[in-house]
Parts: C-alpha cells; structure tokens; sequence
C-alpha cells in the first residue's frame, strides 16, 4: 500500500509553527550580537530616512555610523515593515518566518524535480522540522532571506535548464545575486552547482558575471564608507580574524565542523540518511549538483575558516543540499 502524502502546505504548516513559538520575544540568546547590529540597521533606517546604500550602525560613536556591511537587504525590508506598523521586533522575526516558509516550498520544488514528489515532501518536511534550520528562520538575521534566495536560485536554474525561458533565467539570477550581495560565499557555492547544470549556456555565465560585477561595486563601495568612517562589520584585513587557514591543517576543525552540522543541522537521525543518499547511485547528471552543493559549502567555508568555525549559520546552507 503507497503512502499518500498530503501537499506542501503541511511541510510549510509545520515550519511556521515551529518558528511562531515565542516570535515576540527580544533579541536574546545565541548571536544576540549579530542579531542587535541588523535589528539596529533597520531601526536607523526607518527613524533617520536612510537609503539602503548608507546602512548606519549604532555604535558610531561622534560621526555618522556609516559602516562597512554586507548588503543590508533584509534590515531595510525590515525597516519597511517599521513604516507601517511602528518599531517592534516580531516583524522582523516575521519576516525571516516568511522567508523560511518560502525556502521550505522551493525545496519541497526542487527535491520534487529530481527525485518525484515524495522525496521532494520530505526533504521539504526535513528543512521545516531541523533544528538549525528553526533557529535560523526565525533569528533577526539575513539567512534566512540567504536560504529563500539560494532555494530560489538552485530551483529555477534547474527549471531554466529544462525547459528555458527568460523568466527562468531572470529568477535564477535574481536568487543569486541576492544571496552574494549577503554573504558573498554563495558566489562559489551557488555558482559551481548552477555553472555544473549548463555550463555550455552562455546565459548562465551573462548572468554569473553580472552578479559578479553587482556583488564587488557593492563591497567597493562598503569599503569606501569604511575609509570613510573606520566602521566595519570586519570583512578583510589582517584584523577581520576570519582567515586563520592553519586551522584547515587541524583534525579538530572539521570535526568539530562535522559534529555541530551531524546534530544541530541534521538532527542526528539525517545524518545516516544524508550518507545513504549521498551513497545511492545518480541517476541523472542534474542530482549530481546536490552532492557538488555539499562540497562546495564546506570549500566555501574553508575561504573563511574562522569565521566558519565560530558561526554555525555557515553551515546553514548545507540542508540546502542535504535535506532532498
């Protein structure tokens, strides 16, 4: 007798009330730091009128707390939000549920396409359920809105792939673009998977180098408002501390790596079944870019290793890959 599974909404149902629980409460917690920075971002942007091209930090000091950020996105979305309906933090939790619930559909997609509906549904049902996957998307943070651009990415350059069409391409790119302009790392770790499914499409390398070109004028200009002020979120340099690769050498690094993601990220009980997939023979080329995702993440990750060791949520982008 086949299981009947119900529709994406119980795998999307699920999730958003995993991510409701406590959705007012103030930022506390882990990386309450990094979360009272972007939450700060868009207070300044709704209360002084700023542009998003001037993110405005709150420890400035006497001048003007322009600092050197990755692209402030989701804190001016945020702010947005503030316009409407006052400064209150459950809007901008609000806004990362909304973008998790987002994801947990475009995974559902994406599994759906190359493996069947009911491996799509699970992956999906894995993504809403996982614990790193709940924290994140509800923390006031961007990766949640970095998870929903890199789903969206991934599952419409798949779809280009297929069956062409500009719209396909124009969404694949707008994922992409989005999730470099916030972390930068997806430029690699998007880039090889989506490159693997049509290398030969001169579109996709249009595309990858247009967002090649947005993602460094941005982070020009971020540098400019450091020089500027000498405020930075610590993105290079001899003092960002992110770029210790003698750690690449250590056995502990990657355990530890490893460990964190095998019970934070995959819950412990995904872990056999992450190694079983990854096991199973291809059976096309287009599955081949979730297995190339994985590795590439954790390449990735090794560009910044400290800052990866540190920061669990860059392993975040692994269920990406994994949960299908």
């Amino acid at each position: 007798m086949r299981l009947i599974l119900p529709g994406p909404w119980l795998p999307m149902l699920l999730g958003a009330a995993l991510r409701l629980v406590n959705i007012n409460a103030p930022i506390i917690g882990v990386h309450s730091w990094r979360q009272a920075d972007t939450a700060g971002l868009a207070r300044n942007f709704h209360l002084n009128h700023l542009p998003i091209w001037l993110p405005q930090v709150d420890w400035g000091g006497a001048g003007s707390g322009y600092a050197e950020t990755d692209f402030p996105i989701y804190s001016f979305g945020v702010s947005l939000l503030y316009q409407l309906f006052g400064v209150q933090e459950w809007l901008a939790r609000g806004l990362s549920l909304l973008c998790s619930i987002g994801a947990i559909y475009l995974i559902q997609r994406l599994g759906s396409n190359l493996f069947g509906r009911e491996a799509g549904w699970w992956g999906a049902l894995f993504f809403a359920l996982l614990p790193l996957s709940v924290f994140y998307g509800r923390s006031v943070q961007p990766e949640a809105l970095l998870m929903l651009s890199s789903a969206l990415a991934l599952e419409r350059g798949l779809a280009f792939q297929q069956r062409g069409g500009k719209l396909n391409l124009s969404l694949a790119g707008l994922g992409l673009a989005a999730a470099s302009l916030i972390k930068v790392l997806p430029l690699f770790w998007l880039g090889v998977p989506l490159l693997a499914l049509g290398w030969r499409r001169w579109q996709l390398w249009l595309v990858g180098g247009l967002v090649l070109i947005a993602t460094v004028a941005w982070y020009w200009h971020a540098h400019q408002l450091f020089l500027e002020t000498g405020l930075s979120f610590g993105f290079w340099g001899s003092k960002a501390s992110r770029y210790s690769w003698g750690d690449l050498l250590n056995w502990r690094y990657w355990g530890d790596i490893l460990l964190r993601f095998s019970l934070r990220g995959l819950g412990l009980v995904g872990l056999p079944l992450l190694i079983w997939g990854l096991w199973l023979p291809a059976q096309s080329k287009q599955e081949k870019i979730l297995p190339l995702g994985l590795l590439a993440v954790l390449l990735a990750g090794a560009l910044a290793p400290s800052s990866s060791y540190i920061h669990e949520y860059y392993q975040l982008p692994l269920l990406l890959f994994a949960c299908p």
